[in-house]
C-alpha cells in the first residue's frame, strides 16, 4: 500500500464514519448533508428547522 493510499484510507474513515461529539455524535459527512438539505418549514410548531438531539454523557 502506498502512503497516499494509507492516507486516503484515514481521510475517508475520519470523515464518513468518526462520530463527532459536538455536532451530536453523527459522522462530519452526514451533518454536512443534513444541512445542505433544503428543510421545509414547519409554521404550526415555530420551529424553522429540526435541531440535532446531543446525547448526555
Amino acid at each position: 500500500m502506498s502512503r497516499h493510499q494509507g492516507l486516503a484510507g484515514v481521510l475517508r474513515w475520519f470523515n464518513h464514519n468518526r462520530l463527532h461529539s459536538s455536532i451530536g455524535y453523527l459522522p462530519p459527512v452526514e451533518f454536512e448533508q443534513y444541512h445542505a438539505t433544503p428543510k421545509a418549514i414547519d409554521l404550526t410548531s415555530g420551529a424553522a428547522e429540526p435541531t440535532l438531539r446531543r446525547t448526555q454523557r
